[in-house]
């Protein structure tokens, strides 16, 4: 409530009714108004909302009752890593991707080649030591696993004519400690490319 006539030029008081009592507005030295904002903390207590040494309300959101909370990425360091090797051992393990530290992937794809079907050759994923269920290229192209919202590694090309085998892997997985990607050589008469590009935390 004010009285006076707020002209700009005529000074004028501002008072809160308190009950049945009209209380004049609080403000410091400097004229700014002062005000005491409470929140309800159970059924029938109201507490003081706390500010930090700049008068900034503090919020923790983790405490909150939320249905849903939003958050992105933080920015941090991309990096790539290519990946070419032929002609690994029969029944051997390729460990072609390793990326130590914690950050998210923006995609990648592995190319499988050679003079004889790869297709019961496959690609294992290990995130953080654990590692991931996955189907050879027979599989993949059986269950039709052909895009990134069905399968983490899904089929791109599966060609058992010309013995060419590509496969993706979605964008935004993330990792704490590490990201491995692995190849299972049937055959040992093959060749495999590719690529990832990643991103780790600052």
């Amino acid at each position: 409530m004010a009285s006076g006539r707020p002209d700009w030029y005529s000074s004028v008081a501002m008072h809160g009714k308190h009950n049945n009592n009209y209380i004049t507005v609080a403000v410091d030295d400097l004229g700014n108004m002062l005000a005491k904002m409470t929140g309800l903390f159970a059924p029938d207590t109201l507490k003081t909302i706390a500010v930090d040494t700049d008068g900034i309300m503090k919020a923790n959101l983790s405490a909150q009752d939320l249905p849903t909370l939003k958050v992105r990425p933080r920015y941090g360091t991309i990096g790539y890593k290519a990946l070419s090797r032929d002609h690994p051992g029969i029944e051997e393990w390729t460990s072609e991707i390793n990326i130590v530290g914690t950050g998210y992937i923006l995609g990648g794809y592995l190319r499988h080649y050679a003079g004889v079907s790869h297709k019961t050759c496959y690609v294992e994923m290990i995130v953080d030591g654990v590692t991931y269920p996955t189907l050879t290229f027979a599989g993949l192209n059986d269950y039709v696993l052909d895009s990134y919202d069905k399968n983490p590694i899904y089929e791109i090309k599966f060609d058992n004519t010309n013995f060419e085998y590509l496969v993706g892997f979605p964008y935004a997985w993330t990792f704490e400690s590490t990201f491995v990607v692995k190849v299972y050589e049937v055959v040992g008469d093959g060749g495999t490319r590719g690529g990832f590009f990643y991103s780790l935390f600052k």
